[in-house]
Parts: structure tokens; C-alpha cells; sequence
């Protein structure tokens, strides 16, 4: 039996949009309530929450009395509460704005993966058509010392990825004839091709 190729085994159907940060979502949810087609898609609201467990050597040298275990797994309830709630404001925000989505995923980050990673493996295994997300604008030494998370999805995820500028910069650059590059027709024939 013959396996399928990458491209065609992509779900041509579906758009993840990954959000984060509160200036980020807005610009990102206003800029696919304005240029992506909806009908016929599946969109997927899509967040990473970040915890990172106590450290293995306060397992060893626990002086204090504290239930390491315990903390660990109270600080991962927390993350995946917060960013539950996250997602779920979301949801509400792009309803609001015209961007309904289908589904909401919560994908956890710790110190052994990386919110970039874990975005990464999710659309291994979606095979969306799209991936929408926000940037922050780092400058040069952020992106060297930090890492781009964006600047990683444009070159490591298998579909179209569509940067989405913060507000400041986004304005910054549609002075730059950047909307002409994002017109909605431009996106609906990258979208249904």
C-alpha cells in the first residue's frame, strides 16, 4: 500500500489560529475576522499554556516539608485553568468580531517542550492548510536570545503560515502597501488552492 504525501494528506479544510498574549489575540482576531473565508473551513482556536514543574532537586533536598508532587501538580491545574479560561475569552472575542471557531485546543508547554514545539507537533498531526499567529516585533537581540515563535512556525510547519503584526507594527507596515499583499482575495485563493 502506497502512503500519502504530505500535501495531499492535508486537511484542506481546516485553519488552526494560534493565540497568545492579549494585544497579540486581538490583532490576530481582527485579522481573520476581516480577511479569512469561513465557510467550508474548520477553524481551531488553538493556545499554548506554559508550567514548568519544580525542579528535580528539590525532590532530593526537600528541607521545607513541601509535597513536591503535589505542587507540581497544582501548578499544572492552575496553567491548564488559566489557559482554559483563555481560550474560552477568546472564543468570545471572535464570536463578537465574526470568527467563530469550530473547536478549542489547549496544548501544554513545559521545560522539556516548548510552546514553538508544541504548536509544531500539533500541526504534524491537524495537517491544517493554514496556521494563523501572532508576533510580538522582537528586535534583533530578542529574536537571537528569545527565539521568534513565529519566526520558527514560518520555517518549520508544513502549511502556509500568515504572521499577524501587533497593532503598532501592523499599522506601521499596512502604510507599506502590506494590505494589498493581505487582501482578502489573495488569502481565499491561498486558502481554497
Amino acid at each position: 500500500m502506497q502512503s500519502a504525501k504530505p500535501s495531499e494528506a492535508k486537511n484542506k479544510d481546516t485553519i488552526i489560529v494560534a493565540l497568545h498574549g492579549e494585544e497579540q489575540t486581538n490583532t490576530v482576531l481582527e485579522w481573520c475576522a476581516t480577511h479569512l473565508p469561513q465557510e467550508g473551513k474548520k477553524v481551531i482556536f488553538a493556545h499554548v499554556c506554559e508550567w514548568n514543574p519544580a525542579p528535580e532537586i528539590a525532590k532530593e533536598k526537600n528541607c521545607i516539608g513541601l509535597d513536591i508532587d503535589a505542587l507540581n501538580l497544582a501548578l499544572r491545574k492552575q496553567a491548564i485553568g488559566t489557559g482554559t479560561k483563555f481560550l474560552h475569552e477568546c472564543a468570545k472575542k471572535g464570536r463578537a468580531m465574526g470568527i467563530v471557531p469550530d473547536e478549542m485546543k489547549l496544548l501544554e508547554s513545559t521545560e522539556s517542550l516548548s510552546p514553538k514545539r508544541a504548536l509544531l507537533q500539533y500541526t504534524q498531526q491537524i495537517l491544517p492548510i493554514l496556521l494563523v499567529c501572532g508576533s510580538r516585533g522582537l528586535n534583533p537581540t530578542g529574536r537571537i536570545t528569545i527565539g521568534s515563535v513565529s519566526d520558527f512556525l514560518m520555517h518549520n510547519v508544513a502549511c502556509t503560515v500568515m504572521v499577524v503584526r501587533t497593532r503598532k507594527i501592523y499599522r506601521a507596515k499596512k502604510k507599506k502597501k502590506i494590505s494589498k499583499l493581505v487582501s482578502k482575495e489573495n488569502v481565499e485563493s491561498l486558502v481554497s488552492a
